[in-house]
């Protein structure tokens, strides 16, 4: 990978990921349970926003492929930790809420691409990964 993000912990919980060009960065806390603050988004909602992003760009790449989009589309999250020891992501679920109606191949095609996202296929074993499609 060209270029690199700086990862930086602070302490107390609190990292900061700086953009690879630097003009931008990104807060995280742990959450209060772990120690932190839990001000800023905690290391569960990133993994769920990567999703998210993993899911939905899939998508619109398989539906540019066969002439239709998924601009406008709303992704809801849901992280669920579990158990232990150790804590692991017990659930990793995106609702996939499409702006409009579409044909049921159309849909079919959608979940056949969110299904192909990385973040998707590197879960570990026992870690419920589903995505749901809403068009609509």
């Amino acid at each position: 990978m060209a270029g690199s993000s700086v990862f930086a912990y602070q302490g107390n919980g609190r990292c900061v990921v700086r953009s690879r060009d630097g003009q931008g960065q990104v807060v995280m806390d742990a959450p209060p349970h772990c120690g932190g603050s839990g001000e800023n988004w905690t290391p569960g909602d990133w993994l769920g926003f990567a999703f998210a992003g993993c899911v939905i760009i899939s998508m619109d790449t398989a539906a540019k492929k066969d002439g239709f989009a998924v601009a406008g589309a709303i992704v809801e999250i849901e992280v669920q930790m579990g158990g232990g020891p150790p804590p692991k992501v017990t659930l990793l679920k995106a609702v996939v809420r499409l702006p409009r109606p579409l044909a049921d191949e159309q849909v079919k095609a959608l979940e056949q691409a969110a299904h192909m996202c990385p973040i998707h296929n590197s879960m570990a074993a026992g870690t419920d990964v589903r995505v749901e499609i809403i068009a609509g």
